[in-house]
Parts: structure tokens; C-alpha cells; sequence
């Protein structure tokens, strides 16, 4: 029987699964399922959402006379803490010897029974930096001869309680699953990565967060999440306007921009209150729009100051439904004062959804990607790539 792979997101509203037979092939063998759910919280275990993405499954199965073999399943970034750590290894106590592979992974793995706590498990771990006999080197110095040689790691970690749930989804779900992706990483992967510069940031909107990412040469090395998503807006046009909440974020995508030319905009839009019908300007709501995401933005503007991030990103690029809103780029790139890109997905067919395909798809898609670090090292085991970087750090 054929094999094939399943990209998986659950989120507090909705559920986004990615099919495909071929990892390397997506661009001709994807199919995307949207499952839509009740409000709820990724720590609970919610049976209904299971018992849809398992009739998904078992479809797509049937369909296509397969069974999904692995499941990469997006893990939700706000559960993920850093942790940096140094380790220092002797790779001879008398010789100098070539740096290789197997050293350097083995120095990884010591670096991280060495610092982790036994309840942490570990999602990612990014070298950052290596001395080898003191010489400071910014990739792997693979090939090059030395006798010590010392690592600055930065760990990605979530708390082993966080994956007792995950277990259970995945017995429920009667198939193994192959690796846990982080949201902000699954979410680059579905980006195509010549389309990015050196040191872009993603900056994500969703239903109740912010959530940022910096990446420095593909390697994730910042994010964070603030609290104040499109449920934090629309609950200040509901109190602001007297409009019910479920009506907000519909005004607020059909009518809202936060463009200077439309705050003084007079055009009436006529809205349901309770059993009454009454009618606001939408000037008035393009001001309420403005004031929100300028404190969102003014926020976050803050935190990238005092984590001395701002100067370092060339690129910023925003998703979520805030994106949607016009004039919100431009407001960003006067707050932030960053140019500011649009997406470029690896796939088009995520287009008509963005904002809830793109992390299913980069999490199926990211076992490949550049942003997994694992391929740059197995990129760096041929001799070329060992001069190059002979040459790259003495030349």
C-alpha cells in the first residue's frame, strides 16, 4: 500500500491538514483539508475535533488507496521557552584532528544532556557560534584540524507535560507521527526561501495573538507572542461602536483601513444592534482600527528595541487576517520602520487561505527546507563545502 505523509495544525478555532505522497514533490501531490471547530484551547483534549480529522484521514486514505505513514504536527510556539547553554568538548587530549560530522553532533547531544532539565524536551537546537582552539568561527568548521572545541547553543524546548496530550492525539489518531515543528518555523517553510533576504522577520496576526519571529540566516533566533490579536480589536469595536462582537471582524475586514486618507471618511455603513438597525460612519470605525493596532505595533516596536532586534531585520514579512486590512502595511513600516513584504508562498494553492493552510503545509514541507538545520549540516559534508569554509573564515 502506498505511503503518504500528513502535515497537521490544531488551533483554537479551526484545524489545517496537508496530504502529499512526496515530501520533495508538493508543488503536484498536495491535497488541504479545513476542519472548523468550536472555540477551544490546545490543552484540551477535544474529541469532536479528533473524530473529524480522523474521518478526514481515513477518507483521504480510502480516496487514494494509501495510509499515512507519518504525521509532522505543528506545535504551538507560546509553549516553547529558549534556552541558551555553552558546552566545550576535547576532540584529542595530544592531536589535532578534523573536525567532523559525528564530533559535532555528539558535542550537541553532551550540550544538551548537560543543560536541559530532565522534564524539557527538546524541540530544536541552533549552534550559534564555534571556537575551535579559541579561532571564533559562524558556520561549522567542518574539515578544519584542532583539539578543542566549544559551542554556544541555543535550545528550543517545550515541558514533556506539554506532549501527554499530543500522545493521546496521536493513539486516538491510530497513526505514528514523525516530529514536532514549531509553528514559527513550519510557517517560514511555507515560504520559498530564494524570495527571503539574509535576516527577515515573520510577524503573524492571528485570532488572539501576535506572534513574531526573527531569522538570522535561516536560523530561528527570537520569537515571542503578544497577547493581543483580532479578538483584542474586535472587542473594542463592540465596546466602542455597541455593535455584538461576532459582527466586528466582519465590519472590520469589509469596511476598516487604517489609511490617514479614510479617517475622515462620512460613508455610512449600516449595521444590526440587537433587534435594531443603526448606521456608523466609517470614519469613526477607521479610527477605533488605527488606535488599536498603533498600541499593538507601538508594543511591539518596544520589545524588539529592548531585545535589540529592530536594527538587525531587512525584512519584515506580515500574515494573518490583520494583513488583510488596508493601510495596515504601510502603518507598520511607519511604526516599525521596516520595509515590509508580502508573502511569497512555496505553493499557491495555500493563496486562497494563508493564514490557515501556510503552517500545515510548512511543517510537512519542513523536513526539507532550509530552515531545518539538520539539512545544513548534511549539506556540509562534501569537501567543497570544507574548503569553502576553510576559505570563508582564514581568507
Amino acid at each position: 500500500m502506498r505511503k503518504i505523509f500528513l502535515g497537521l495544525k490544531i488551533d483554537s478555532s479551526y484545524a489545517s491538514l496537508a496530504f502529499s505522497s512526496s515530501l520533495g514533490n508538493l508543488e503536484r501531490d498536495v491535497k488541504l483539508r479545513l476542519i472548523e471547530r468550536k472555540e477551544g484551547n490546545f490543552g484540551e483534549l477535544d474529541f469532536d475535533i479528533l473524530e473529524k480529522i480522523k474521518k478526514e484521514i481515513l477518507e483521504i486514505e480510502k480516496a487514494t488507496s494509501s495510509k499515512v505513514s507519518k504525521i509532522y504536527f505543528c506545535f504551538p510556539q507560546p509553549k516553547v521557552r529558549k534556552v541558551k547553554a555553552n558546552h566545550k568538548k576535547l576532540i584529542h587530549p595530544k592531536h589535532s584532528l578534523p573536525l567532523t560530522i559525528s564530533c559535532l553532533t555528539s558535542s550537541l547531544k553532551e550540550a544538551e544532556l548537560l543543560n536541559l532539565d530532565w522534564e524539557d524536551f527538546c524541540l530544536e537546537a541552533y549552534p550559534l557560534e564555534f571556537r575551535l582552539d579559541g579561532k571564533v568561527f559562524r558556520n561549522p568548521p567542518l574539515g578544519i584540524y584542532g583539539r578543542r572545541l566549544e559551542v554556544d547553543v541555543l535550545f528550543y524546548v517545550a515541558k514533556r507535560t506539554e506532549l501527554l496530550n499530543l500522545e493521546k492525539v496521536f493513539q486516538y489518531l491510530e497513526r505514528p507521527y514523525e516530529g514536532l515543528v514549531m509553528s514559527s518555523l513550519a510557517e517560514a517553510s511555507s515560504l520559498k526561501e530564494d524570495t527571503l533576504p539574509k535576516n527577515f522577520s515573520l510577524l503573524n496576526i492571528g485570532r488572539n495573538k501576535l506572534e513574531f519571529s526573527y531569522f538570522r540566516n535561516f536560523i530561528l533566533e527570537d520569537s515571542f507572542s503578544i497577547y493581543k490579536g483580532g479578538k483584542f480589536v474586535d472587542d473594542k469595536l463592540s465596546q466602542e461602536l455597541g455593535i455584538p462582537s461576532e459582527l466586528s471582524e466582519e465590519i472590520k475586514l469589509s469596511y476598516g483601513s487604517l489609511a490617514q486618507a479614510d479617517l475622515e471618511d462620512s460613508r455610512l455603513i449600516t449595521v444590526k444592534k440587537v433587534s435594531k438597525y443603526r448606521e456608523i460612519k466609517r470614519g469613526t470605525l477607521n479610527s477605533i482600527l488605527l488606535s488599536c493596532y498603533q498600541k499593538v505595533l507601538e508594543e511591539l516596536r518596544d520589545i524588539l528595541e529592548k531585545k535589540d532586534i529592530l536594527r538587525k531585520i531587512e525584512s519584515l514579512i506580515i500574515m494573518g487576517g490583520a494583513s488583510k486590512i488596508k493601510g495596515f502595511s504601510e502603518l507598520a513600516k511607519r511604526i516599525l520602520s521596516l520595509p515590509v513584504n508580502s508573502p511569497c508562498f512555496y505553493l499557491p494553492l495555500v493563496d486562497k487561505d494563508p493564514d490557515r493552510f501556510c503552517a500545515s503545509l510548512g511543517a510537512l514541507r519542513y523536513p526539507l527546507s532550509d530552515f531545518n538545520i539538520k539539512n545544513k549540516y548534511t549539506q556540509n559534508k562534501g569537501l567543497l563545502s570544507k574548503i569553502r569554509n576553510f576559505l570563508e573564515e582564514y581568507f
